[in-house]
Parts: structure tokens; C-alpha cells; sequence
């Protein structure tokens, strides 16, 4: 008996030892995964999973048909890892020993483009083989991880409408697939929203509507058409929906501002006044000038600026006019002074009317019963040295009369 309890024990070590080993053989794993369906054209991402504990490094080999597919890319996954390729052969490895594998990792990305013109349903199978890990002194040979699936049929492209109506309305011209604009005409002021009905040839395409609630005026109804690749296609319906029967247009026909292209108009802006000046020194002569106009009323049919395409020294003038929804105008005047070319004298404004009190002398002494038609000699405090000269007098006058009366009264006094 205990000879046979000792080779029962001698066995069951034996197992546990074996199960164990076998447990260690197939504890490490690999897979390649990417996307279930591919088209003729597209990039297929495909990334390798390692399952191990303790690797530092792997290699093995990259198989697939290139009939089918095209290798584009290679890159690592596994920080301070470094990947090596000879033809197909793979050498993935950490040179610094520092980085493990420890439990599920994603090891490499690899990159590959469906080679146009493949057939629908061809298979596409993709793999590395070989593969083994190493801690730097023991290997496991994990074997292949492998990726496959078939060439889907390519995305339609038809985003043709089959039919479109409208319920308050008549397409103009007739539907047709191919063809995109359309009208309608007018619509009554009640009609604030158009009822469309629409079906699209391929069942997969998508419909969205944009612009649909109509203001009054003009207005631009969108279908729009996203086949199942993305393409789009627009039908669009234009429709006037007609004004409120009750409605009364504005009358409003003011600026809310003025805008010119040089100087600043004079007085300071006010809707209610229409006549403003511009004064700009001689520098501007033969160059343009503009004046624009901003309507204070938003329903304002619109607003006509003004331009002197080449300003002339003295007086230049030009207009802004704003109307209004309801047509009348407004105008308003714009004067622009371009003064003379400065010489050292003072100039007189040609077209602008200058008062003696408005000149001064221009600093240049004449010599006694000299007269210089070339210097403006200001008569600003003429006519007030005439009225001081002549106060004077009188007042010389009086004080002349008032000591004779005076003396006069002694006189008589002193007789007495």
C-alpha cells in the first residue's frame, strides 16, 4: 500500500509539473484586429495585440497579397520600443530593457490601402507569422495572428431625387432628376411654410430641408441630398411669399449715419440735418472723395452714396440719398472745401465768403506811404477805431465846455 500511495504522489507531481508547463505554453497570445468591412480604396488600420508577460522584444513575418492590398505604413505602440523591417521580416524590440510587456498590449499599428479596382467579395487576408517573444534570455513562440475579411461593394454615390412636390404650388419647370432650380411663383401672406414631398432614387440617401419657413419677399427653399458615400446634391425652389394685405410700408426715409472717405463733416451728424461741410487742406486737389450713408430705418430700400472722383481747390460738393420701404427720399448735402496752397500769406477761400474781421495782417512792416497790393492788411477793429476816435472827441468836447462853465461861474462870482 504505501508503495502505491508513493507512485500515485510520483504522478500527480508529474501532472501539476505538466499542467503547469502547458498552462506557461499557452499563457501568451497574439492577435491582429481592424475594421469588418473594406472597400476598393480604403485604408485598412490594422493593429497587433501581444498577450505575455515580461518581453522585451518580438519578431515575425508580415504576409498578405498585394494584388489586393498595398503596405503603406509600420509604427510602434510600446513607448521607447523601436521597430525594424527587412522586406516583410519584423523585429519589434525595447533597447533600454525598461518597458516590459506586462499583460495585453497593443504593439504595433500597420497601415495598408484596398488597391482600387478590387471586385466585391474578393477575400482580404492579412498576417504576421512566426511570431515569438523574448525576455532576453527565454523565447515563447506565439505563432500567427491573423486578419481577414471580404471587399464590400462601394458606397453609393446616387443622390438623385426620384420625385419632389410642392402642395401649395406648381414646379416650374417640371420635376426632372437632373435638373435643380425650380420656382414656384408667388404664395398668398398666409402661407408661412411650404408642405414638400420628396423620395429619393436609392433607398440609403438622406434628405434634409433648410429655408422652409418663408418670409415675406423673396425666398430660397433648399432640399438637400446625402447619398450614402457623402455626395451631395441641392434642388432648390424659389417662392415670393406676398405681403401682409394690411400692412403700410415705411416712410421713414433718415440716415442714421455719415460716413466719408476723408476729414469729418461739420456740424457733428443728426438725422434730422441735411446740409454738412467738409473742409480739407490743398494736398487734396485731383484725389476722390466719398461719402456713404448707414439708413436708421431697416426696412429702408436702400441708400445712394456719393463720389467726387477729383476734388478741385475751393468748393466741391456731393449728395447721400436714402430711401425709404415706401419710396420717398431724403438728401443730404455734403460740401467740401479744399482750401488753397498755403505760400506764407493767408489766402482768401475761393467761394467762400471771408468778413474783414476774418483778416489779419500778414506780419510784413511797409515803410511809410508805401501801399503793397501783395499784403493783406487786416481792417479787423477799422470800424471800432473810428466810433474810439470820435468818442473821444466829443469826450474832449464836453470836458472843453464843462471848464468853461466852470470858469465862467468864478468869473461871475469873483465880480460880486
Amino acid at each position: 500500500m504505501k508503495k502505491i500511495a508513493k507512485i500515485s504522489l510520483v504522478l500527480s507531481l508529474c501532472f501539476v509539473f505538466l499542467m503547469g508547463m502547458k498552462m506557461d505554453f499557452y499563457a501568451a497570445s497574439a492577435s491582429l484586429t481592424g475594421p469588418s468591412t473594406v472597400r476598393a480604396g480604403d485604408t485598412i488600420t490594422l493593429n497587433l495585440n501581444i498577450s505575455d508577460e515580461g518581453k522585451y522584444g518580438l519578431e515575425g513575418t508580415l504576409n498578405y497579397d498585394s494584388s489586393v492590398v498595398s503596405f503603406s505604413s509600420m509604427s510602434c505602440n510600446v513607448s521607447g520600443w523601436k521597430v525594424e523591417n527587412n522586406g516583410n521580416a519584423i523585429i519589434v524590440y525595447d533597447d533600454a530593457l525598461s518597458n516590459p510587456i506586462n499583460g495585453y498590449t497593443t504593439v504595433l499599428t500597420l497601415k495598408f490601402k484596398v488597391n482600387s479596382g478590387v471586385a466585391t467579395g474578393t477575400a482580404v487576408n492579412i498576417s504576421v507569422s512566426g511570431i515569438v517573444t523574448t525576455d532576453g534570455s527565454a523565447e515563447s513562440n506565439i505563432g500567427t495572428a491573423s486578419y481577414s475579411t471580404t471587399v464590400a461593394a462601394p458606397l453609393s454615390g446616387n443622390a438623385n431625387l426620384s420625385s419632389l412636390s410642392v402642395s401649395e404650388g406648381k414646379l416650374s419647370p417640371g420635376f426632372s432628376a437632373g435638373t435643380t432650380s425650380y420656382s414656384i411663383g408667388e404664395v398668398d401672406y398666409s402661407v408661412s411654410k411650404l408642405n414638400i414631398t420628396y423620395k429619393t432614387e436609392d433607398g440609403k440617401a438622406r434628405v434634409s430641408v433648410n429655408g422652409n419657413s418663408l418670409a415675406v419677399g423673396a425666398n430660397t427653399v433648399s432640399v438637400v441630398v446625402t447619398a450614402e458615400n457623402g455626395a451631395t446634391k441641392t434642388y432648390k425652389i424659389s417662392v415670393t411669399r406676398k405681403q401682409d394685405p394690411n400692412y403700410v410700408a415705411s416712410s421713414n426715409a433718415a440716415l442714421g449715419s455719415i460716413a466719408v472717405s476723408n476729414g469729418v463733416i461739420s456740424p457733428a451728424f443728426s438725422a434730422d440735418k441735411t446740409d454738412y461741410i467738409v473742409y480739407l487742406p490743398y494736398e487734396y486737389v485731383g484725389k476722390e472723395f466719398s461719402v456713404t450713408g448707414t439708413a436708421a430705418d431697416a426696412k429702408a430700400a436702400g441708400v445712394t452714396g456719393g463720389v467726387i472722383s477729383s476734388l478741385v481747390e475751393g468748393v466741391n460738393t456731393t449728395t447721400v440719398i436714402c430711401k425709404a420701404e415706401d419710396g420717398t427720399e431724403k438728401t443730404y448735402k455734403i460740401t467740401v472745401v479744399v482750401m488753397p496752397q498755403y505760400n506764407g500769406v493767408v489766402p482768401n477761400i475761393e467761394g467762400v465768403e471771408v468778413t474783414p474781421d476774418d483778416t489779419e495782417m500778414d506780419g510784413t512792416e511797409l515803410e511809410p506811404g508805401t501801399e503793397d497790393d501783395s499784403i493783406n492788411v487786416s481792417n479787423k477793429g477799422g470800424g471800432n477805431g473810428i466810433i474810439a476816435a470820435i468818442t473821444i472827441v466829443v469826450i474832449i468836447i464836453l470836458i472843453g465846455a464843462l471848464i468853461y462853465v466852470l470858469f465862467f461861474l468864478n468869473k461871475r462870482n469873483f465880480i460880486k
